[in-house]
């Protein structure tokens, strides 16, 4: 009988010693996740606010976002470029489409990446490229 005391004191003792690591290592486990989904989300906002300010031209605040040496490439050149070099670009799509707006459809992040599905919308009503204003809707 005593042996059975012994053997279950003991079971229970180690027992509530696994159940307490457990719960320490879930509760760190959760901590780290909560830290990671608050990184996504800052990152999915950082794109949001981004766009946000590209559809009403405050092309001050969007070069906020970019490091001031930042290179990007575009397209299938092998030429890189900065947000300055885009300027030009951006100011032309909202002149020639008096509506262009970036409507974000899908939107995902990890810690050190966002992607976003944009969908492209306005309506041709001026020069755009040496082609003269057409009406149609992008």
């Amino acid at each position: 009988m005593k042996s059975a005391m012994y053997t279950l004191t003991l079971f229970i003792a180690l027992f509530s010693f696994l159940l307490f690591s457990c719960e320490n290592s879930a509760k760190v486990e959760l901590e780290k996740y909560e830290e990671l989904e608050k990184v996504k989300a800052n990152n999915i906002n950082v794109i949001e606010e981004f766009h946000k300010l590209l559809d009403v031209q405050d092309l001050e605040a969007c070069m906020e976002y970019f490091l001031e040496n930042n290179k990007g490439f575009m397209g299938s050149s092998d030429e890189p470029f900065t947000f300055n070099d885009m300027i030009p670009f951006i100011r032309m799509y909202y002149t020639s489409f008096q509506d262009y707006k970036h409507t974000i459809e899908n939107i995902f992040a990890t810690e050190n990446h966002v992607v976003a599905q944009l969908l492209y919308t306005g309506t041709h009503s001026g020069t755009f490229m040496e082609i003269d204003s057409t009406g149609n809707s992008i």
